[in-house]
């Protein structure tokens, strides 16, 4: 039996620093957009043109592009479903939405669900598309920013809340998450008319763990305590 091994695609544009996707499948249209990117970046400039959604996929996984200029209505899969999928999916890519259609809801929507920018073929120009797509690399790279900073806030905030609320010992609860817990139990229970019951214990002769073999072994017994209850 004899069997062949699928090698990944070779990069066709490796190195290249001023690399589009273009989505489009009216070759005129295609030829249209690509002459305008020509005039305004020159001999710099490469476009990988596509005309089927799968297509674009199949490009951005062998490729690495500075933005993607897409056509909404593609034969094999058309509409905002298509920006959604492709910004979830590669969310370092800029994309620049160019159709036929100037509906103003439809280009809301394309902004909302990913896009950078939203052109009418009926308006764009070698100046606009060049500055629309210098745009939506900026927008992109401020989001990632943005984002990043909101994660890294959020996690900050996430730790903070953890401390002020768990013994950084054993990262059990501490005093003040058991009264605000205790609290809203009580009110629970109030309502619905039931009781509630609270379990506490000592460790006897704990101090004297402490004052014989000192705090570093004092510690290491907390901890291990804790381990068992949290088990």
């Amino acid at each position: 039996m004899t069997g062949t091994t699928s090698l990944p695609a070779k990069p066709m544009f490796a190195g290249c620093a001023n690399a589009y996707l273009l989505a489009e499948d009216d070759p005129a249209d295609a030829e249209l957009v690509q002459e305008m990117l020509r005039q305004t970046f020159g001999a710099q400039c490469v476009i990988d043109c596509v005309d089927r959604f799968e297509r674009i996929q199949r490009a951005l996984e062998r490729d690495t592009f500075k933005a993607l200029i897409l056509d909404l209505n593609l034969p094999d899969r058309s509409g905002i479903g298509n920006v959604s999928e492709l910004s979830r999916k590669y969310p370092q890519l800029p994309i620049v939405v160019l159709t036929g259609d100037d509906n103003l809801d439809l280009a809301i929507h394309s902004l909302q669900k990913g896009a950078q920018d939203y052109l009418s073929k009926n308006q764009v120009t070698p100046d606009l598309l060049s500055r629309s797509l210098r745009y939506a690399e900026e927008r992109k790279r401020i989001e990632g920013e943005l984002k990043h900073a909101l994660e890294d806030t959020a996690l900050r905030n996430s730790q903070l809340e953890s401390m002020a609320r768990h013994d950084f010992l054993t990262s059990l609860p501490n005093r003040a998450y058991f009264q605000s817990s205790a609290v809203k139990t009580l009110m629970r229970a109030a309502r619905v008319k039931k009781y509630v019951g609270l379990l506490y214990f000592d460790l006897n002769g704990f101090k004297k763990i402490n004052d014989s073999y000192g705090h570093v072994a004092g510690d290491e017994l907390l901890r291990k305590v804790a381990a068992r209850f949290k088990n």
